[in-house]
């Protein structure tokens, strides 16, 4: 998982004799291949491909991951999953830019097996872009096509990271969880525009009888 694998779709399930392949979460090239595929009694599943080449990832089985140093993810817990893994992206994965607004520190892959029911994750900056009050974790919400904010965040800038808590009813939520991309990003910030106090009738009064006596 989270491996280049560009090209070589056919080997992959060509040398499958029998049962199932797990080649989810790869990139295979600019036109991924079918979910699945089925040749007598040998099946491959390449669910959830990558849309761009990871530079760096980590995969492990068991419910934590630390590949902060790698792919710039920490899992620090999760429930109900089997496996779990993360990747730095060398790019945006989807053809949707983000909002004007976010300027893009770093983008991720992060996820865990079908059976995760809720997750901790720790998305880190970098030492040229690190974390600062305005930073947060957006994901790709394919179901609207879009990147949205992650819903459950906390900024640690001493820390360098952003942590998400993922779960049932969450954005993302646990399914989700199992194939999406995450991005690290910088908010621009909110100026409040600072309006002159409304001329009140008693200083059109005042102004008038300056003019007067003037």
């Amino acid at each position: 998982m989270d491996n280049q694998f560009a090209t070589n779709v056919k080997n992959a399930w060509d040398n499958v004799a029998s049962g199932t392949l797990n080649v989810t979460h790869n990139y295979w090239g600019a036109t991924p291949p079918a979910a699945s595929v089925t040749t007598g009694t040998a099946t491959v599943s390449y669910a959830n491909p990558l849309g761009i080449a990871p530079t760096a990832g980590n995969f492990v089985t068991g419910t934590t991951m630390t590949a902060s140093t790698t792919a710039g993810v920490n899992v620090v817990a999760s429930t109900g999953a089997t496996y779990v893994g993360a990747a730095a992206l060398s790019g945006n994965p989807v053809a949707v830019a983000l909002p004007s607004t976010a300027t893009v520190v770093r983008y991720y892959d992060a996820f865990a097996s079908s059976g995760v029911t809720a997750a901790t994750v720790d998305f880190f900056g970098t030492t040229a872009s690190p974390v600062t009050a305005n930073s947060s974790i957006y994901f790709y919400n394919s179901a609207y096509g879009t990147w949205q904010p992650c819903s459950n965040q906390a900024i640690n800038v001493y820390g360098n990271d952003v942590e998400i808590t993922i779960g049932t009813t969450t954005a993302p939520t646990n399914v989700q969880f199992q194939g999406t991309p995450f991005v690290l990003v910088t908010l621009r910030p909110h100026h409040r525009q600072l309006l002159a106090p409304p001329r009140t009738r008693a200083t059109v009064r005042q102004v008038f009888l300056s003019m007067l006596l003037t």
